[in-house]
């Protein structure tokens, strides 16, 4: 879907101190961009999606008697991230909270539009794990796509399972952060600067500053601590500036306003190489108050001494950046221990946990069976069903006749039925260990749907151009070898002359993730001058890496010899009277 809507780099990000959310000006007059800068635990009704698993069994005491020993757990929780709809007197409070932050872009008055910052390619960081889990690296980085909430399922060491029993129902809360990452993008116009940077004076600031660093991933600190964050890391020559050609048509008011867009992207992009973790803080305000309840660990400097942070940047383009927020567990205390701890003892008794993503745009319904194979051939096995718009988090129990052997696996056969029609549905069969921590399955919809932003500049072309951009997927077999659905589209342009808008559209589908490893995404772009010049780039990369494509005039290139525009274009070329481009002459022709 063309959007034709992207951030404006020429304005600095607004930082609520009224509301826990980040305003984005964008290139549609009057329109602001606005995400959260907090996640938020799902909820059912007045209950949080969240559920504390224990699994003890008997086992021979030092007394000679039995004793309950724990074997393991798992924590099930899933966090809300979705934009909030926001009603009209928020909307008249955000348009009052923007007109005061930003009065250069309000000369005239006029009415102001929300809508969400689009966003994309989640990556999310769990921290606070060490003596919980037996792997804390694992959960670093972890692709998460993106849906409605982000399902959750840690599998707790003994210890872990025991800790955590330990803090559930007191007022402190778990000691556990996340962190997501998701990219954007954003519009810079035409300039060129220099960025001249001492990195060890930009850590030396950061680790000075624990409000600043931590205001770039939570709710800490609002617009006047972002401003004073600015003139401090330029003003202490840790940042030094230089306009080489300023934009065009800019006077110096909105210089500075671009400049402290620039300080505020060169700052968090430092910050990103620089962080080490973001963690739960006790001293932190109450998240209530919008300040978030995490703080933000540095790597040592000489980690990061030989990052080169300097550049020189000629920019009238389309770049991806990173927006990021956090979710502190530790603000979720005095949680009763009925309503959110299971402890499993039976010794013919095994957990299971079943987590899976609210997602409403893309998922129409989930279906999961388990069960296990007796001993002597028989199934015994349930079901669950829930709504891509609810989600689902089940805290279930596997159980046996206490004179059967304790079955070694559990079967699942899980399906997703998409919500378009056009969509093959997904649909996998596993047969998991029965582990300390029982069986724990986990679906999140945004690793099963690939989400890739399309950026074009084609619009902008001479008046008598035309030009055309076609992509499709390259999907492996499934895992039982059965084919699987490939996908493709394009678009069309009419050169309009530099005055057009730039476009951007919204290419989604889904895939495998078990052979993602072996998909690939594929593009091709034409451009037909309007004297029959022929101008073409194409991309190739796999389906992992591909999260934007940027298909604009300054990529392409003469289309190489025997290469053939579409044959759209050459019908809608000899429809405006303009020269045929037919087919680049073959070599040696």
């Amino acid at each position: 879907m063309s959007e034709e809507i992207f951030v404006d780099a020429a304005a600095p990000v607004v930082r609520s101190d009224q509301h826990p959310l980040a305003f984005f000006k964008s290139t549609r007059p009057g329109t602001w961009l606005y995400a959260s800068r907090a996640g938020r635990m799902a909820r059912d009704g007045d209950r949080y999606r969240l559920g504390l698993v224990r699994k003890r069994r008997n086992q021979p005491s030092p007394s000679g008697g039995l004793e309950l020993v724990t074997q393991g757990g798992a924590l099930a929780a899933q966090i809300d991230i979705a934009a909030l709809l926001p009603t009209p007197e928020d909307e008249a409070a955000w348009s009052e909270t923007v007109r005061q932050e930003r009065p250069f872009f309000f000369p005239g008055g006029g009415g102001v539009r929300f809508r969400p910052l689009g966003i994309r390619n989640g990556r999310m960081t769990i921290s606070g794990l060490e003596g919980l889990v037996a792997d804390p690296a694992a959960y670093r980085e972890v692709p998460v796509g993106l849906q409605t909430t982000v399902p959750i399922n840690l599998p707790l060491t003994a210890d872990g399972a025991d800790t955590l029993w330990r803090v559930l129902g007191t007022p402190v809360g778990f000691p556990i952060a996340v962190r997501f990452d998701y990219d954007y993008d954003v519009l810079y116009p035409g300039a060129h600067y220099r960025i001249t940077a001492n990195t060890r004076k930009v850590h030396e600031f950061f680790s000075l500053n624990v409000k600043a660093r931590a205001s770039y991933f939570g709710l800490v600190g609002g617009e006047g601590d972002v401003s004073v964050l600015r003139d401090e890391l330029t003003g202490s020559g840790a940042v030094l500036i230089e306009w080489l050609v300023r934009p065009e048509g800019f006077d110096d008011a909105r210089v500075a306003q671009l400049q402290n867009s620039i300080v505020d992207t060169f700052a968090k992009s430092a910050l990103q190489m620089m962080v080490e973790e973001v963690v739960t803080d006790t001293e932190a305000p109450d998240p209530d108050g919008f300040f978030g309840g995490v703080s933000v660990k540095l790597k040592d400097v000489e980690e990061v001494a030989t990052l080169d942070l300097s550049g020189e940047y000629r920019q009238n383009d389309l770049r991806t950046e990173v927006f990021s927020f956090s979710f502190s567990f530790q603000q979720l205390g005095l949680l009763p221990l009925d309503q959110y701890g299971v402890d499993v003892t039976g010794d013919n008794m095994l957990p299971i946990t079943a987590n899976l993503g609210k997602d409403p745009e893309h998922v129409q319904r989930y279906a999961l069976q388990y069960g296990y194979v007796r001993a002597d051939g028989t199934v015994q096995s349930d079901r669950a069903e829930a709504t891509g718009a609810d989600g689902l988090l089940l805290k279930g129990v596997v159980q046996w006749d206490p004179r059967d052997p304790r079955p070694e696996r559990t079967d699942l056969q899980f399906l997703v039925d998409w919500e378009d029609l056009e969509w093959e549905d997904y649909t996998t069969a596993l047969s998991e260990d029965n582990g300390d921590s029982g069986v724990l399955f986990q679906f999140t919809p945004g690793n099963f749907v690939r989400v890739i932003s399309v950026l074009s500049d084609f619009g902008r072309s001479a008046p008598g151009a035309f030009a055309s951009l076609e992509w499709r997927t390259a999907l492996p077999p499934h895992a039982d070898g059965t084919p699987a659905k490939d996908y493709s589209g394009g678009v069309i342009y009419e050169g309009t002359g530099v005055a057009g808008a730039a476009d951007r559209f919204t290419v989604e589908f889904p895939y495998d993730n078990a052979t993602a490893a072996q998909a690939r995404f594929l593009w091709e772009a034409f451009l037909v001058e309007a004297d029959g010049t022929v101008l073409t780039a194409n991309g190739d990369e796999p389906l992992a890496q591909a999260s934007t494509v940027l298909a604009v005039r300054a990529r392409l290139r003469p289309a190489p010899r025997g290469a053939a525009a579409p044959r759209a274009l050459a019908v809608l070329h000899s429809s405006a009277d303009a020269p045929a481009p037919g087919a680049v002459p073959a070599a040696g022709a």
